[in-house]
């Protein structure tokens, strides 16, 4: 079992991978003494947020008008989480837009990073489901 893990979370302008794109990543990397370190990142998602989006995370345009681009908070992302483990709340959401297409993580190393976190955590996820799913 590892002994570090890393909690990410992301908020977007919208539920779809193809269309829409990330406006914030944090992350909270914690060992098993509860020990943690946090990353947080609003990022420009390069349209417009929603004023529904807005009204729900409350990170407006205004917000992350100058931010970096996801291209941009890659490579901290990727140096924050390492080769930890990823969790998360909706993991196969988050981790589904790290590694869509729009988010413009496909190449170079920190994208590599990235996808095999995403991967990993998407694994991790689906074998979770399937712990919880078990009828006693």
């Amino acid at each position: 079992m590892p002994d570090e893990f890393v909690a990410i979370d992301l908020e977007t302008t919208g539920l779809d991978r193809s269309s829409d794109r990330i406006t914030e990543v944090g992350a909270t990397r914690f060992n098993l003494a509860g020990e943690a370190e946090s990353f947080q990142s609003l990022v420009d998602p390069g349209i417009p947020i929603p004023t529904m989006i807005e009204d729900l995370t409350g990170i407006t345009n205004a917000d992350v008008r100058g931010a970096p681009t996801i291209t941009g908070v890659a490579a901290e992302l990727a140096a924050f989480c390492g080769s930890r483990p990823v969790i998360g709340q909706n993991v196969a959401f988050d981790t589904g837009f790290l590694r869509a297409p729009s988010s413009a993580l496909r190449r170079g190393d920190d994208a590599g990073r990235l996808s095999a976190a995403a991967d990993a955590a998407r694994a991790a996820a689906a074998r979770d489901a399937t712990r919880h799913a078990r009828l006693r």
